[in-house]
């Protein structure tokens, strides 16, 4: 069903762009300064602008878990089947293109960015995408372009999951993506949960573990845990520490935590549950599925 999953076709991009294309709204000012008419992106993806964009990444400084496919993969012919191939190898992904096109109707190549349906292929509960890897290039970035990629990515989650959408995860070490997709006046935002590794041995960074939930998700997360807080409240000696414990789970959800604040939670639920007898996690559906998709990512655990 495309309403809970990706296609499993999406895997082997073509270009198409002419079919699959939609407009993105961007400032006048921004398609005079790169002497476009229109801003689009498209789920189709031209293998010759990839590799020239793959290539640029892997001149490039900055922390993408891309770099390690690249690394492991001189050829310049197969730089882009390998990309294509470890990420959906990871886990069900879509490529998405941004394009701008010029006056003559050409196209050029923006930046390439992906969803995928959920963190790895072992992860059960749907409905809780990850807004994965993106690359803008050099020449395109410091202009605002990023906010309308994130945006345009959230919405095609929420096109994609539509009332079965529960939360998008976004993992980041830039600090202008972080401050676009946390701020408060934007339609899109996340909060930090944690931290979390992202890649392997040398190319294995730490990063910011960003959440934003669906507004029903939202709300069936606080009726769940304050009804579980009421039942677990008149247990003997569990009053305080159930009210701490829900304290920290809507902090959570209203403005996230940092690493070491999720790591005392995950510490308070575990003492709550040895005084009541009883398991917040594993008695909350919704809950359930957030903490397991926590331990999937996985979030960093370290004490304050």
């Amino acid at each position: 069903m495309y309403a809970t999953a990706i296609e499993p076709s999406r895997f082997t991009p073509t270009c198409d762009y002419h079919r699959t294309r939609s407009a993105i709204a961007i400032p006048r000012e921004t398609l005079r300064r790169f002497g476009w008419r229109e801003f689009i992106w498209s789920r189709s993806i031209d293998r010759i602008q990839f590799r020239k964009l793959l290539g640029e990444l892997r001149d490039d400084a900055c922390v993408h878990t891309w770099a390690e496919t690249l690394d492991e993969s001189p050829d310049a012919d197969d730089i882009v089947d390998a990309v294509l191939c470890r990420e959906s190898e990871r886990r069900p992904t879509e490529f998405v293109s941004y394009l701008g096109v010029r006056a003559d109707g050409s196209l050029e190549l923006v930046a390439v960015g992906s969803v995928a349906e959920r963190i790895d292929h072992g992860f059960d509960f749907t409905g809780l995408p990850v807004i994965a890897r993106c690359y803008t290039r050099r020449q395109f970035r410091g202009c605002g372009l990023y906010r309308h990629l994130l945006s345009q990515r959230v919405a095609l989650c929420h096109e994609i999951w539509g009332e079965q959408l529960k939360a998008i995860h976004l993992g980041t070490a830039n600090p202008r993506v972080m401050s676009r997709a946390t701020s408060t006046d934007s339609n899109e935002r996340f909060v930090q949960v944690g931290e979390e590794d992202l890649g392997n041995g040398a190319h294995q960074h730490r990063v910011a573990a960003l959440f934003r939930f669906a507004s029903s998700f939202d709300r069936r997360l606080r009726e769940e845990i304050d009804q579980w807080i009421r039942a677990c409240g008149p247990l003997s000696g569990c009053a305080e520490s159930a009210m701490v414990v829900r304290r920290q789970l809507h902090e959570l959800i209203d403005r996230g935590l940092c690493s070491g604040e999720y790591a005392d939670l995950l510490k308070n639920i575990g003492k709550l549950r040895t005084r009541s007898g009883r398991d917040l996690i594993g008695e909350c559906p919704s809950v359930t599925e957030l903490f397991s998709f926590f331990d999937a990512i996985p979030l960093i655990q370290e004490q304050l």
